[in-house]
């Protein structure tokens, strides 16, 4: 047996060795949550000029040709494409922008675009008619009349709530079932929710 000496304390933390690691895990997790908030504006920032560059594709095409990429009826004159790849030339596109049949116009539209030097990418083949992604990792694309939009309006697919309802602020009004910007699920508008993701469309 061992014989006693008297002393039966046992190694621990001081309050000021446990203040000191506290300290140092509500920096790394203030530096966590910052640099995720760094990331989210990044991706924003992205939507925006995304946002820009779509729309000033389309508006050069409907400038130099006159016509509705993905509804343009001549491609096969002026841009060397098949009859196969041209539109009805009725003024609007048929599908959805996020369509996953790709004969519909709103895909089309995307070969249109490339065919005329406005967007990378193919112009024939499997990629030719490929959707373009936002930030988020989702599709952006154009179609006619959706939501309580009529005419030809640019969307967002899945989008965080958050960065919607920023994104209407900016450019519209802030309210997702009105103005120029409305968001919602499917074809139903609905009001933001910041833990939400919803689809997203602005009025050309």
């Amino acid at each position: 047996m061992k014989p006693f000496n008297g002393d039966c304390r046992q190694a621990g933390f001081s309050l000021i060795e446990m203040a000191v690691v506290l300290l140092v895990m509500g920096v790394l997790m203030g530096g966590v949550m910052k640099g995720m908030d760094m990331v989210e504006s990044a991706k924003y920032k992205k939507l925006i000029e995304l946002d820009d560059t779509l729309e000033g594709a389309l508006l050069a095409y409907q400038d130099k040709y006159r016509r509705l990429p993905g509804d343009d009826s001549k491609v096969a004159d002026f841009l060397g494409l098949t009859s196969e790849d041209a539109g009805s030339g009725n003024g609007s596109l048929s599908g959805d922008f996020d369509d996953t049949d790709e004969d519909v116009e709103s895909r089309k539209l995307w070969q249109h675009l490339r065919a005329a030097d406005l967007m990378n990418g193919a112009t024939a083949g499997d990629m030719a008619r490929e959707i373009p992604q936002h930030a988020w990792s989702d599709s952006a694309g154009f179609e006619s009349d959706r939501f309580g939009l009529t005419g030809l309006v640019v969307c967002f697919k899945n989008l965080p709530g958050e960065w919607a309802q920023k994104f209407d602020v900016e450019r519209d009004d802030g309210n997702a079932t009105t103005g120029r910007v409305q968001s919602g699920a499917s074809d139903t508008v609905t009001a933001y929710d910041r833990e939400s993701e919803t689809t997203l469309c602005r009025k050309i």
